[in-house]
């Protein structure tokens, strides 16, 4: 039995027709494109209270937990989507991984709860941190000379 078929002396090549393949990409790179979540960097805007005293610099080694005035919390720029306790620890562990014996900022608005700073400062004394200090900005000089 012969099952080769009977090709003409010019082998002709099968045409493939990419109009359908292309719609096809087309499709699946809208779907992809309205489908994917982006992300938005979000900060909190806040107003650190006034001191007098040297400024001094940022160490690379350095975790920034910034406490806004309705107590809303950010890890190193990364707004939280809770206020709660057990959020800011995993936040704070994920950071300490990155870091090796880091230092903590904690970047407080000037009006901001006490009770949301304290609970930062209990945060990282329960994860090890003891090498706290808090930001402020430079007191600025009101009185003039006449």
């Amino acid at each position: 039995m012969n099952l080769r078929r009977n090709l003409p002396s010019t082998q002709e090549h099968p045409l493939i027709d990419l109009a359908p393949l292309i719609d096809v990409v087309f499709i699946l790179l809208i779907f992809f494109m309205v489908s994917t979540t982006f992300m938005r960097e979000s900060e909190l805007e806040v107003s650190l209270p006034e001191a007098s005293g040297q400024p001094s610099d940022t160490k690379p080694n350095t975790i920034i937990v910034t406490v806004d005035e309705r107590g809303r919390y950010a890890v190193d720029g990364t707004l939280l989507f809770s206020h709660q306790k057990d959020t800011l620890k995993r936040a704070l562990q994920g950071k300490m991984q990155a870091h090796e014996k880091p230092n903590l900022l904690i970047q407080a608005d000037a009006s901001a709860q006490h009770s949301a700073i304290v609970m930062v400062m209990d945060v990282a004394q329960q994860l090890g941190l003891y090498r706290m200090g808090i930001a402020t900005r430079v007191e600025q000089d009101t009185s003039t000379d006449e």
